[in-house]
């Protein structure tokens, strides 16, 4: 079973929110996060099975008020079911009470936006990343906002677009680009120099990721390193 590092935030989300809502795409891992979860005191059911499904839509309130706490998967399978929710939550407000996990076009209906406005927290679930799969959380950021990389070698001697633009609560700024390719150009640089000189100081670091095992230095604050440093632990 490989970690999942967003389960830290649902378990928090339980113990201040009246509902949680893992939201993602198919096979993303929802289902299996919210069995682990699960426990004596907050069942687990999903939709995907016929008779839990037939009585969840034939009697929302009836159903979700046979539990006290639950996990409820595949919600999206039975929609009329947040508003039968949404009356639990408000009648016993306490915390942690539901878990639900649903596809991501569950939140575009304005029912269930509207329903379950300040009652619940939505944390979005993408396929594992290659962080979790290697169990080993990424320092990536930590890295970048220090303005340095490690195993830079000799310096080397495109677009004027920076991909990713990602700024900290201190106002710092990383510029970062990704490459197919395993090579990188001066050129591939220009927009990261264009973003540089407009923020001055604030500029810490612009990275170009690219298909290669070397990190390259190509000037002040500005690096080519290889794409598995997104989810290397070093």
């Amino acid at each position: 079973m490989y970690p999942r590092f967003v389960e830290r935030r649902i378990q928090e989300a339980l113990a201040d929110t009246r509902a949680v809502m893992i939201c993602g795409p198919r096979q993303s891992g929802k289902t299996t996060l919210a069995q682990q979860v699960a426990d004596a005191n907050r069942p687990f059911v999903t939709l995907d099975e016929a008779t839990a499904l037939r009585a969840a839509t034939a009697d929302p309130v009836g159903f979700v008020r046979g539990f006290d706490r639950a996990v409820i998967d595949e919600v999206q399978c039975a929609p009329d079911l947040i508003l039968a929710i949404k009356a639990a939550v408000d009648e016993d407000p306490r915390p942690g009470r539901f878990l639900l996990t649903g596809s991501a076009n569950l939140m575009t209906l304005p029912r269930v936006a509207d329903s379950l406005a300040g009652r619940m927290s939505i944390i979005r679930l993408l396929p594992l990343a290659q962080a979790e799969l290697r169990d080993t959380p990424s320092s990536f950021l930590a890295h970048a906002f220090a303005g340095k990389w490690p195993q830079a070698t000799t310096p080397a001697v495109g677009d004027d677009e920076v991909d990713i633009v990602i700024e900290d609560d201190d106002g710092r700024i990383v510029g970062v680009e990704a490459k197919a390719s395993a090579t990188v150009s001066n050129g591939d640089f220009s927009g990261m120099r264009r973003l540089a000189s407009a923020c001055g100081d604030r500029f810490v670091l612009g990275l170009v990721l690219y298909d290669h095992s070397r990190t390259v230095p190509f000037g002040e604050r500005l690096v080519a390193a290889p794409v598995s440093t997104l989810w290397s632990g070093e």
